[in-house]
């Protein structure tokens, strides 16, 4: 936001493409709902509106605060989804590796 609010007239127009490649709804529902929701800049554009309640749905579908009858229009995008971690996981991220150590 730091950059955006840095030249407003100019860089606003990018917020929504910006904001379409965060994973809002990974980030702590204080977070998202203190901070993010009450950012002006964010609550004036339509699309990144719709990011934050695709985000908050999908939060309070995982609280279970919504029925899923209620979630049928939401699917699951990257957006919605964690990122895959490899740490810890070097065997995954190179293949079946078996290695032996001969003392």
């Amino acid at each position: 936001m730091s950059w955006i609010k840095s030249n407003v007239n100019n860089n606003s127009q990018h917020l929504s493409t910006l904001i379409s490649h965060l994973r809002l709804s990974q980030l702590p529902t204080a977070y998202l709902l203190g901070i993010v929701c009450n950012e002006e800049l964010i609550r004036r554009d339509t699309l990144c509106r719709d990011y934050l309640d695709e985000a908050k749905h999908y939060q309070m579908s995982k609280a279970q605060l919504v029925t899923p009858t209620a979630l049928v229009n939401i699917s699951l995008t990257d957006r919605l989804l964690p990122r895959r971690s490899y740490a810890g996981n070097t065997a995954e991220l190179l293949g079946s590796v078996q290695c032996a150590v001969s003392w």
